[in-house]
């Protein structure tokens, strides 16, 4: 299976587009030059990654099972359109995934020549910490945009909370939730997404 912009763009629900999503985790396991390719944003990897798989947690969290999430490539303001039970278009979304990308690159150069990336030993507090200037950075960005119409989701790329933890992991998301309201946006409505399944409207 080659991964296409035609595959990632054909409106499903999200039902689907988390079976879609299966098979294609299924597809990169299958050979290690897939495997690679996936690991390396290759070919629509990156948007596979970094676009269809949040759309659909997402999607999961907020949407019927019956609506129908479309991702859309391309440059054009938004990276996914909504259409409801009807087929009508409920709205378009833009998703912000903040992340330390120079980081990621060299864990996955470390992966595909060893089979593993550095251990680091350090506070897990310390890890959010170090997030936050990438998180407020794309916050201040998107908020200069004409998002007019459109749902901006911001995704939180950092370590769920370990067991004990809890209560400072909700320390720092509700940092995060400050960085985001206490900045404009020329939106329909603005949400922070935590990977636990979790969805907080800011505005909106």
């Amino acid at each position: 299976m080659t991964l296409t912009a035609i595959d990632l763009e054909i409106p499903r629900t999200h039902p689907e587009l988390r079976a879609f999503i299966e098979e294609v985790r299924a597809n990169v396991r299958a050979t290690k030059e897939e495997f690679a390719r996936g690991m390396n944003k290759q070919g629509y990897y990156k948007e596979f990654l970094d676009e269809v798989e949040p759309l659909c947690n997402f999607a999961e969290v907020v949407y019927p099972a019956d609506y129908k999430v479309q991702p859309v490539l391309g440059n054009q303001g938004y990276d996914a359109i909504v259409h409801d039970n009807q087929g009508n278009e409920f709205e378009k979304i833009e998703l912000a995934k903040p992340y330390d990308g120079a980081a990621a690159a060299a864990n996955t150069r470390q992966v595909l020549t060893r089979g593993h990336s550095d251990i680091a030993i350090c506070d897990w507090t310390e890890i959010l910490n170090e997030f936050f200037p990438f998180f407020e950075a794309t916050v201040k960005k998107k908020s200069l945009k004409d998002y007019s119409g459109i749902t901006v989701v911001f995704i939180l790329a950092a370590p769920p909370a370990l067991p004990g933890l809890e209560e400072v992991f909700e320390r720092k998301v509700e940092r995060l939730k400050e960085i985001i309201a206490n900045h404009n946006f020329n939106a329909r409505r603005v949400f922070l997404y935590i990977p636990s399944g979790r969805v907080h409207q800011i505005q909106g």
